[in-house]
């Protein structure tokens, strides 16, 4: 599993993990919630209907941003709990705005269990090289939103930036 670290290293009680993996033409993702201090907002439960939305990032949300190897385009996946999800296409570092909705991936399934999020998305067959970064948004019972990534470049900067390329550092190859 990989850990997911806070932005803003204050909120030590919250962990985040995730994992990425091919099999076939279908990339599987998982997120795994700790929080034993109960401080993030109630989320869920799963609806049956599984539809898209914007804005997701603007409470709890899981993100997974991924691109062929070496080029500037990437795609940004978002997925709540509840079902809804979103799936963007980058030409360049976030341009153009407002983003392109894309079907580029199908999402094949999204379950919340307890504290994992599942997701399995099927992937066009001519992506075989791909780097990734897993994300979270986490919304506390505070309102206060807390910000995870697989990997931060600039942890100095005063905001996350999950779409800078240079997050992108976990490889993917679909055999």
């Amino acid at each position: 599993m990989i850990e997911l670290k806070s932005f803003h290293e204050s909120l030590t009680s919250v962990q985040l993990r995730g994992t990425l993996f091919f099999k076939a033409n279908e990339l599987n993702v998982e997120f795994c919630l700790q929080d034993p201090l109960h401080q993030v907002m109630k989320v869920g439960p799963l609806k049956k209907v599984l539809h898209r939305q914007n804005d997701l990032w603007k409470s709890t949300c899981f993100e997974l941003f991924l691109s062929e190897l070496g080029e500037k385009s990437y795609w940004e996946l978002n997925f709540s709990v509840d079902g809804a999800w979103n799936l963007y296409r980058f030409d360049e570092y976030r341009r153009p705005q407002p983003p392109k909705e894309s079907l580029d991936f199908q999402l094949i399934d999204l379950q919340w269990e307890f504290s994992k999020l599942k997701i399995r998305l099927k992937i066009p067959d001519h992506l075989k090289a791909l780097e990734a970064c897993l994300c979270s948004v986490i919304q506390l019972q505070s309102n206060e939103l807390h910000y995870f990534s697989s990997y931060h470049v600039d942890s100095r900067s005063a905001r996350p930036d999950f779409h800078r390329r240079e997050n992108f550092t976990i490889p993917l190859v679909c055999t």
